[in-house]
């Protein structure tokens, strides 16, 4: 049993392959032999507007980005109709497999070209993921990517250092910083919380970001509030500097959770599956995410025993909204491929049946035959009884 398969037949089919399964079910929350079990989750979409010197950083950033994606164009590592304002991480993801295999395929004398190549492509990664930051995230969590890439001595991070458009955009988000000028989904977040626990005191609720960066600032956010009680939860694996959860922390942390002693886990995406967090009253995604697994996931950590919640904080005009509506389109379709998916096994299911019982009609009909001649052959004729 899953809650998320994957969006293709493809996938799915994958699935049922390696596990061997010949039949497939689906239920939605509105089928009449789920309803009685089910609650409902309330789903909310708050949208943010981006403040312009944010937004002057982020424009920055992508005046930067444009360079290294024209590059890549003269390279023939993009198509030429791929517009730089519209380049997007997979977009990139296909470039760096594409100069992997040229460099496999030059072996063991590449040109150097593939290799500048490279360089301009890891630094094309690091300016989306700051564009990311800065759209989606926050002014602090942007800056300790920031602080980071300093320290970066990779010839992608060297490419940025000099370049003019992308300094400009980190000095003047340091500035911002300074000045304590950040995202307004960090206000908004904050009043989503206290309105939550002003409605149910004793409400436990889950923050989910995609990102370490993003979750500590949060935590150093939402302690300004007394009524807020949080605390991170996140993955075993270190990061430089930074050390993950170990597993004793993470098992004590949900405990305190579950005991009220934190009323909010913000988390990354350790929280989405496979742990034992108790029931929350309230969901809050950070950042939509394109994944429908992961969307399904996330929302599916409240509505179990009772009624939930679910905010989904959507920046206007960045990827925000990119995201969402992929996720939504995923998700859709995979319902739509599972439903396909399950007529053609169910029809698959119907000649085999079939098949079978013919098989066994036939196989019958061949024993009354083989009975019957069994039964002439020790049958006397008249002849041979009258002669008796």
């Amino acid at each position: 049993m899953t809650a998320s398969p994957g969006s293709t037949a493809a996938r799915i089919q994958e699935v049922c392959k390696n596990i061997g399964v010949e039949n497939v079910e689906i239920r939605t929350e509105s089928d009449l032999d789920v309803k009685p079990y089910v609650h409902n989750i309330y789903v909310e979409w708050v949208d943010v507007q981006m403040p312009e010197d944010v937004r002057r950083v982020a424009r920055l950033f992508k005046e930067s980005m444009n360079s290294k994606v024209e590059a890549l164009k003269s390279a023939g590592l993009l198509p030429q109709h791929v517009r730089p304002e519209r380049a997007t991480v997979r977009d990139l993801l296909n470039v760096q497999v594409l100069i992997q295999s040229r460099i496999r395929e030059a072996s063991p004398h590449p040109p150097s070209a593939l290799f500048q190549a490279a360089a301009v492509h890891s630094a094309a990664m690091k300016v989306s993921h700051a564009i990311e930051m800065a759209e989606t995230q926050g002014i602090p969590a942007l800056r300790s990517y920031l602080e980071r890439l300093r320290e970066d001595q990779s010839k992608g991070a060297a490419i940025l250092r000099n370049d003019p458009k992308f300094s400009d955009a980190a000095l003047i988000a340091k500035q911002l910083n300074i000045d304590k000028v950040d995202h307004p989904k960090v206000e908004r977040l904050a009043g989503i919380l206290l309105d939550q626990l002003g409605r149910k005191q004793d409400s436990r609720i889950i923050v989910f970001s995609q990102y370490r960066d993003t979750v500590e600032m949060l935590l150093s956010e939402l302690a300004k509030n007394a009524a807020i009680r949080a605390a991170r939860f996140i993955g075993q694996a270190s990061r430089g500097e930074e050390n993950g959860m170990t597993q004793r922390k993470q098992i004590e942390a949900i405990e305190k959770f579950r005991a009220n002693e934190f009323n909010v886990l913000v988390s990354t995406s350790i929280g989405e599956e496979g742990l034992d967090i108790p029931q929350v009253d309230l969901v809050v995604f950070y950042e939509p995410v394109p994944s429908e697994i992961r969307t399904i996931q996330r929302r599916g950590r409240t509505g179990r025993k009772r009624p939930g919640r679910v905010v989904v904080l959507i920046t206007k005009d960045t990827r925000d909204e990119a995201y969402y509506w992929s996720g939504r389109a995923k998700e859709r379709r995979m319902r739509d491929e599972l439903e396909v998916l399950r007529g053609e096994m169910r029809r698959k299911n119907i000649v085999r049946t079939f098949k079978e019982k013919e098989a066994q009609v036939t196989q019958s009909a061949a024993s009354v035959q083989q009975e019957a001649k069994s039964e002439k052959k020790g049958q006397l004729t008249l002849g041979e009884f009258e002669h008796v």
